[in-house]
């Protein structure tokens, strides 16, 4: 007997399980919907979620993460109790199709409980398609739209799309109502001049949810439909008994009445990152600071931020970040140690500023020992560096402007600490921004130091030209005492300041040891870049080719530069517009930014945390350097 009365529990199970089954087929497993995120009056925060799924949860139900903490003091209120009223409108397929099994007597009596369900305050309208769309009945608050849908007659074709887009369309006379739209339908539009991407597209920009219910039958295609109510956050549902349309109906109603409204004071600054979670269901929404995102405006996949590029993601990738930076900040800081390193012999430090050639016949085979990176693991890195870059002209480029700018630095020395810096720049913005500002501290890295390194030598180039008229009057004054042309350097640099006095001293201690001063004045020319003063060489040589009054030339040549001189400052002041507005448009963008960044904090971040405002952003930076340096290049006259 147990045994027989175990069987026909069992039978009795399976038979519940079998006819209740096709009826919880389609329930979906609990989900929370962010409706909207507000964070216009930050540091209070308002969402409105909705779950949908067969479990009843409340106000107790809910617990918030903002920005990863939790959050111990939330107000939760069904969204009955707001001020923001629920719109809904019915999209209901009345096409010939629907005369079938009884399916629009069915409907109109599912559309019956839907509408004596409603909340207090709730508006529903009503929108009746078969050949064309038309709104068979507005917004009320009555129990009008119930009536409306009882005088509908099944005939014509199928006008679905159009009849969704005019659903969605009558919410724009409704400034305040939370957008709801549920759509029955047996069958494939045949009849609309819109397609389902166009409703699908309406329905996103109106942060409308619309929520579809399918009679399954002949030629039916539940993809749009789903596809629809996917991307709009509502509820997809079918059923090929029109019997069932009652429950369908009410599942929607169930997830309508299971919205909420919460409230708390938030911690975050800029953008609100929160984390909602009910009955096991969990939801993520992003909103920047001082907006307001709707719909799937609310979804982080939506605004994402970049933590960096593949290969960086994870704990491997960010083991290999941090090793790579402290390899270069250690081969940084290991260089930079050296200047306090052991000072130089008192004849090399003499004789350090005038050439590898002077420096080399003084102090011997040892006199490479004795450098800026004096380590032997910093000497390894920069002799690697200098035969790395050997042979392509950047050593002849770097030593020049060295030499120009007075540093005490040799050529791979300056390389080898340049793409130091570069590296570690670029680790760091890895590490923080991603793989664009990445590119763009990369970028910088490597342009900055050549950029420093030619403006100070432009500007020691500069000093030298206007040093040099005086220097020539000097120099002819002591002629006309009766020194000699060497004499008359060594006074001269004496009297004149660097960088000409520094030069002049070059000149002459080279030719101290043997070297013609005409070849030394020539050096000097060369590593100036001056033309002016390879003009007073050549008229040097001259002279003392040909003889003449030497005192009585460098006038002369004087006299010219001071007129070339005047000149230039005419031509500075005529061209000073077009600098002051290069100045002024390259300082602006980024003035602007950090006045809007102080006006209105969080403003700007997008442009910081979407990938295609970091594009962005790096693109700006570089056209507005190309725009400046392009300004520059029209209002440069050369003389």
């Amino acid at each position: 007997m147990k045994l027989h009365r175990a069987l026909a529990a069992g039978l009795a199970v399976a038979g519940i399980v079998l006819t209740v089954a096709p009826a919880h087929a389609q329930e979906r497993p609990g989900a929370i919907a962010v409706r909207s995120l507000d964070t216009t009056a930050l540091p209070e925060v308002k969402a409105t979620v909705q779950y949908s799924g067969s479990e009843k949860v409340g106000p107790k139900s809910f617990t918030v993460r903002d920005g990863g903490r939790v959050v111990p003091d939330v107000s939760v209120l069904p969204i009955a109790e707001t001020p923001t009223p629920i719109g809904v409108v019915l999209v209901v397929d009345t096409s010939g199709s629907m005369r079938t099994a009884g399916r629009l007597d069915a409907a109109k009596v599912a559309v019956r409980q839907f509408v004596d369900g409603r909340g207090p305050g709730e508006r529903i309208a009503v929108v009746a398609f078969s050949d064309l769309p038309r709104v068979a009945h507005g917004f009320s608050t009555d129990a009008a739209a119930a009536d409306a849908v009882a005088g509908l007659r099944p005939s014509g074709e199928t006008a679905l799309w159009d009849a969704v887009r005019l659903g969605i369309g009558m919410f724009a006379d409704q400034p305040g109502v939370q957008p709801n739209v549920v759509v029955l339908s047996d069958g494939v539009d045949s009849a609309s001049t819109s397609n389902a991407s166009d409703a699908k597209a309406a329905a996103v920009a109106a942060h409308t949810a619309v929520s579809t219910i399918g009679l399954t039958g002949e030629g039916f295609d539940g993809s749009v439909l789903s596809s629809l109510a996917s991307a709009t956050g509502g509820r997809f549902l079918t059923t090929a008994d029109p019997a069932k349309l009652g429950s369908l109906f009410g599942q929607i109603r169930q997830d309508l009445d299971q919205q909420f409204e919460l409230r708390w004071r938030s911690k975050s600054t800029g953008a609100v990152e929160v984390q909602i979670s009910a009955a096991g269901a969990v939801a993520t929404a992003l909103a920047s600071e001082g907006a307001v995102s709707r719909g799937s405006q609310t979804r982080p996949e939506i605004i994402t931020q970049s933590k960096g590029i593949g290969v960086l993601n994870g704990p491997v990738g960010l083991l290999l970040s941090v090793l790579l930076f402290l390899l270069a900040a250690g081969l940084l800081a290991l260089g930079l140690a050296t200047l306090a390193g052991p000072g130089r012999g008192r004849l090399a430090d003499r004789l350090s500023a005038y050439g590898k050639d002077a420096s080399t016949q003084a102090s011997g085979p040892d006199n490479g020992e004795k450098r800026l990176a004096s380590s032997s693991m910093t000497k390894r890195a920069v002799d690697f560096t200098e035969a790395a870059a050997e042979g392509h002209g950047l050593f002849e480029w770097v030593e020049s402007r060295l030499e120009a700018a007075r540093l005490p630095l040799r050529a791979a020395e300056a390389c080898f600490f340049s793409v130091a810096f570069a590296a570690v720049g670029t680790v760091i913005a890895l590490l923080l921004g991603g793989p664009v500002l990445g590119i763009v501290f990369l970028v910088l890295g490597l342009a900055l130091p050549p950029a420093a390194l030619s403006f100070m030598a432009a500007r020691s180039r500069k000093k030298f030209v206007g040093q040099l008229p005086t220097m020539l009057q000097l120099l002819a004054s002591s002629l006309r005492a009766g020194y000699s042309l060497l004499q008359g350097c060594e006074a001269v640099s004496h009297e004149i300041g660097g960088p000409m006095g520094a030069e002049l001293k070059r000149v002459l201690s080279e030719a101290r040891l043997g070297r013609p001063i005409e070849e030394a004045l020539e050096e000097a020319a060369r590593r100036m870049g001056s033309a002016d003063f390879d003009w007073v060489v050549m008229a040097i040589k001259i002279q003392r080719e040909v003889g003449g009054n030497l005192a009585e030339l460098l006038d002369t040549v004087s006299d010219t530069m001071r007129a070339r001189s005047r000149l230039r400052g005419e031509v500075k002041s005529l061209t000073a517009e077009g600098r002051i507005s290069a100045i002024i448009l390259g300082i602006m963008p980024p003035g602007l930014g950090v006045a809007m960044m102080v006006l209105s904090p969080g403003y700007l971040n997008p442009l910081f945390q979407m990938r295609t405002g970091q594009i962005m952003l790096g693109a700006s930076i570089l056209a507005i350097f190309a725009g400046f340096a392009w300004m520059q290049k029209i209002i440069k006259v050369d003389l």
